[in-house]
């Protein structure tokens, strides 16, 4: 880092560790995301993804690694605490689920709903995260945070942890900001290390899904949030080239 020209981060929390650490300023270069693959899908597409993927009721996504600080475990205990019978857990990516998993998952009082995919492609992706309840991101330590911001672009609702970087991409979709009736909330942060937070996150996110004319005007709110914060990956790249010319 000392010897480095110029620094470049990915988002402003990220950007204020580095400046913290090695009292040098970043240029922020927030990742993008493709609009032409991360849209809001069509219900027949969301359907076809379901039937393939053996889900059948509403569900959560999990999406990518969740071992460690990632800390998916904090919502496969919500699932369960809670004994989610109206709710599917439905795991993307990130390994097989591993034999602590499956025991919280299917403990000695309760089985949650839950599955797992090996893998998706991005268009299938873009499905999984239009048709969710929620995408759910416990992740304890973030630069950035993408998952989040391609569900922002589908349409999706969050449930992310009280961290900078989920922070700074939610932005205005969180409490204080909005409201039941003219901005429906559509994004919360919480306490990663409580599982009864998360769950009561998801539960009012389950209400909101029921609820279709403020389903479709947060839908839009959180779209028009990914568009307005980070848009695509040629102004990702045009802010890092800028750094990095600026510098010769």
């Amino acid at each position: 880092m000392a010897w480095a020209d110029a620094l470049v981060a990915v988002s402003a929390a990220t950007g204020t560790k580095l400046m913290e650490h090695y009292e040098r300023t970043a240029t922020v270069a927030r990742n993008g995301v493709d609009p032409s693959v991360f849209y809001p899908r069509r219900q027949s597409e969301i359907d076809d993804l379901k039937a393939r993927c053996h889900v059948e009721l509403p569900y959560v996504l999990l999406v990518g690694p969740r071992l460690g600080y990632k800390n998916g475990d904090v919502v496969q205990r919500a699932f369960y605490q809670a004994r989610a019978r109206e709710l599917h857990l439905f795991i993307v990516g990130g390994g097989p689920p591993s034999q602590r998993e499956r025991e919280i998952l299917g403990g000695p009082h309760f089985n949650a709903s839950w599955s797992w995919a090996r893998f998706l492609n991005d268009a299938d992706l873009a499905t999984a995260y239009s048709g969710a309840v929620a995408l759910a991101y416990a992740s304890r330590d973030e630069g950035f945070g993408l998952p989040v911001l391609e569900a922002l672009a589908c349409g999706c609702p969050v449930v992310a942890a009280a961290i900078p970087a989920a922070a700074e991409l939610l932005g205005d979709l969180v409490r204080p900001h909005c409201a039941p009736a003219a901005k429906p909330c559509a994004a919360a942060l919480v306490d990663p290390d409580r599982a009864t937070a998360v769950w009561h996150a998801l539960r009012a996110l389950l209400a909101l899904s029921h609820d279709a004319p403020r389903l479709a005007a947060a839908r839009r709110r959180l779209v028009a949030r990914a568009a307005a914060f980070a848009g695509n990956w040629d102004v990702s790249a045009g802010v890092l080239a800028g750094a990095l010319v600026g510098d010769l």
